[in-house]
C-alpha cells in the first residue's frame, strides 16, 4: 500500500461548528480514508490516509477548517498505514 497515514489532533473551537461534517466532505473530495471524532477534551481527532499530495492538501485544509471553526493548534503524528476504506465519523 502506498501513501502515508497521519493522526491529527485539532484544538480550538472545533466542536459544535460543523467541523466533522466538513471534514468528511473534504476527505471525500480528496480521496482520503480514515475517520474523524470529537474528543472529551474539546479537540477533534482525525486519522487520515492517502497519497502524499492529497494528504498534504487535506492537512492544509484542516489548518483552517470550516468558516465557523477557530483552529488554535494542530498536533500531527505519523503512523503506520492501516488500510482504511472510506472516511467516516467515529
Amino acid at each position: 500500500m502506498k501513501g502515508r497515514h497521519v493522526e491529527l489532533r485539532i484544538y480550538g473551537m472545533v466542536q459544535g461548528v460543523g467541523f466533522r461534517a466538513a471534514t468528511i466532505r473534504q476527505a471525500a473530495a480528496l480521496g482520503i480514508s480514515g475517520y474523524v471524532r470529537n474528543m472529551r477534551d474539546g479537540s477533534v481527532r482525525i486519522e487520515a490516509e492517502g497519497d502524499i499530495d492529497q494528504l498534504d492538501s487535506f492537512i492544509a485544509w484542516c489548518t483552517n477548517g470550516p468558516d465557523q471553526a477557530r483552529i488554535d493548534r494542530i498536533v500531527t503524528k505519523q503512523l503506520p498505514l492501516k488500510g482504511y476504506k472510506g472516511f467516516f465519523l467515529r
